[in-house]
């Protein structure tokens, strides 16, 4: 994996920032160990005869994975002649005659950082919205603090997620800074580690000078600053200039303002429904972004260092760190900085939060 830092001058022109590199996933590996089985010599798939294990690990091995996929379960002995090989949700085999048990291979492992995840639709989450319950206007449920300024934000029937029929429509015109809702859902915020999920249709990105922001966790980051910092936030989006996906780091204390951010040579896809990721940490102070379940690596951090990350000279009250509060606000939609040049549209759908790494769903 190779990376290349870039440099961007100060926030407030945003000039575009060219960065390159991969962005490779990470690796996880796994290697529990089940007891062995007697039902026979281990079979590669195909059907297995009297008890022997298809593919899929002797006696209980893991295979390695890679990536943020979970990692491979492993055979069960001769059971009933089954095993479970590949991935979590693949059958390594079909059934032999029966055999004498065996023993039960180790759990699937987590696999890649920070951590596996399977594709998940809004009907198998506790915490998720699909849209299709509002009327038009402002959607209830869990959404308050909505937050609206020379533009809209409305449940709106023009395009759907995965065949619905309602989205969140959000407009900001030039002028104007912000369109954006707070999500309140019970028994998730407040937070230590926050995942944030949503589908989200672009026909193009917003063009100016500076940065959009679309998903946002806000808290207290005192605890982990040592003092230094109070309010903060911690926010990923685009840039106006170029559409390059960004994240900002911001928050008040010590008579000062923070001010970071960092920048990526990602593209984030338009005319098409996206799945967005975004991730934040308040123990190991880090925060990540995935596209589609490809980690946007550049614009991450981890331990409080971004990778490219700058913060501006006179709003550097931590010496470069970025320090991740507890969240207890979470907020989803447009807060435009500095100079929106043109209308910005868009549709959010199936929009989830979770202590927990979500996933995308299937469209």
């Amino acid at each position: 994996m190779h990376k290349f830092a870039c440099s961007c001058p100060a926030i407030v022109v945003c000039l575009l920032v060219a960065c390159t590199g991969s962005n490779d996933s990470k690796t996880g590996t796994s290697d529990g160990e089940g007891g062995a089985g007697s039902g026979g010599e281990q079979a590669s798939g195909g059907t297995g005869e009297g008890g022997q294990a298809a593919s899929g690990g002797n006696g209980g091995k893991v295979a390695v994975v890679s990536g943020g996929n979970g990692g491979a379960a492993a055979a069960t002995g001769g059971t009933a002649g089954m095993s479970a090989g590949g991935s979590p949700n693949n059958a390594g085999g079909s059934s032999g005659a029966a055999g004498k048990p065996g023993g039960t291979g180790g759990a699937p492992s987590a696999g890649g950082a920070p951590g596996g995840t399977v594709s998940m639709e809004c009907s198998k989450l506790a915490n998720c919205d699909t849209f299709e319950s509002y009327n038009a206007g402002q959607p209830g449920g869990a959404w308050a603090g909505f937050e609206v300024s020379s533009g809209s934000l409305s449940v709106d029937q023009t395009r759907g997620f995965a065949g619905s029929k309602k989205s969140v429509k959000i407009t900001v015109t030039p002028g104007g800074g912000t369109a954006r809702m707070r999500n309140n859902s019970p028994g998730v915020l407040p937070a230590v580690e926050l995942y944030m999920r949503m589908m989200v249709w672009i026909d193009a990105p917003p063009k100016g000078s500076g940065h959009w922001n679309w998903m946002w966790g806000e808290g207290n980051a005192g605890p982990q600053s040592g003092g230094k910092l109070g309010n903060t936030f911690v926010a990923s989006g685009g840039n106006l200039a170029n559409g390059q996906t960004w994240m900002l780091y911001g928050g008040n204390g010590g008579g000062g303002y923070q001010d970071c951010f960092s920048t990526a040579q990602t593209k984030f896809p338009v005319g098409k429904w996206t799945c967005y990721e975004f991730h934040l940490d308040s123990k190991t102070n880090s925060g990540h972004s995935w596209i589609n379940g490809r980690l946007d690596e550049i614009v991450g951090f981890d331990n409080a260092q971004s990778l490219v990350g700058q913060c501006l000279p006179d709003h550097n009250l931590t010496n470069g760190l970025w320090y991740v509060p507890k969240i207890d606000k979470a907020f989803f939609g447009f807060k435009m900085f500095h100079t929106l040049n043109e209308t910005a549209t868009a549709w959010l759908d199936d929009i989830a939060i979770s202590t927990k790494r979500i996933g995308c769903p299937v469209p």
